[in-house]
C-alpha cells in the first residue's frame, strides 16, 4: 500500500507492508574508537597524553514478513532494536523521495505486542530531502564560488571571508536541517 505526499518541490511516497513474522534475527556491531597517547621524555622527565577510548554499538534486525496473499518481504533494519518473534504481526513503514530508488524505514509497528518503533531522524531526513535539496547544494556552491573568487582575484579580506564561511556553516547545519 502506498500514499503520496507533496512537500516543497518533490513528492514523498509512503509505503506500508504488514505481515506475519516468518523469521527474525538480531546482530550487534560494535565499533571501537581510540586516540591520544604518546608523549616525550628528556633527561629523566617528560609527559604523556591521555588515551581516549570509546565504543558505539549498532543493532541490526532482520525480519522476513509474509502478508495475507503470500507475498514475502525481507527487512534489513539498523538501530531499531525490535522486540518481535515468529508469528507476530508487524507493519513496516518507509518513504521514498521522488527521483530516488529507495528510502529509509522510519516506523515498525508490532501489532501483536502493541509496540511502536519510530525513527524521528529518518522522518526529518525525508522531509528535508523533499523541501531543501537545492538549497543545500546552492549554499555549498555559493560558498565554494565565493572562496574561489577571493583566491583568484587575490582579494583576501579575512573578516568578510570568515563571516561568510560561518554563515554557510550555520545555514547548512542549523537552518536547513
Amino acid at each position: 500500500m502506498t500514499q503520496t505526499i507533496h512537500l516543497g518541490k518533490r513528492n514523498i511516497t509512503i509505503h506500508h507492508f504488514t505481515g506475519k513474522v516468518a523469521s527474525s534475527s538480531k546482530n550487534m556491531e560494535t565499533k571501537v574508537h581510540g586516540g591520544g597517547g604518546g608523549g616525550y621524555s628528556y633527561q629523566g622527565t617528560g609527559g604523556s597524553a591521555p588515551v581516549r577510548i570509546s565504543s558505539t554499538t549498532v543493532i541490526h534486525d532482520q525480519l522476513f514478513l509474509i502478508d495475507k496473499t503470500g507475498t514475502e518481504k525481507a527487512l534489513q533494519l539498523k538501530d531499531f532494536d525490535l522486540a518481535c518473534r515468529e508469528s507476530n504481526i508487524v507493519s513496516a513503514v518507509w518513504g521514498i523521495v521522488e527521483g530516488d530508488n529507495s528510502g529509509p524505514y522510519f516506523a515498525i509497528l508490532n501489532h501483536t505486542t502493541h509496540t511502536e518503533f519510530v525513527k524521528d531522524k529518518k522522518i526529518r531526513e525525508l522531509v528535508i530531502a523533499s523541501i531543501a535539496p537545492f538549497k543545500i547544494k546552492s549554499v555549498a556552491i555559493g560558498c565554494a564560488g565565493f572562496l574561489a573568487i577571493i583566491v583568484l582575484l587575490g582579494l583576501i579580506w579575512w573578516p568578510l571571508s570568515i563571516a561568510f564561511i560561518v554563515y554557510c556553516i550555520y545555514y547548512e547545519f542549523a537552518v536547513v536541517r
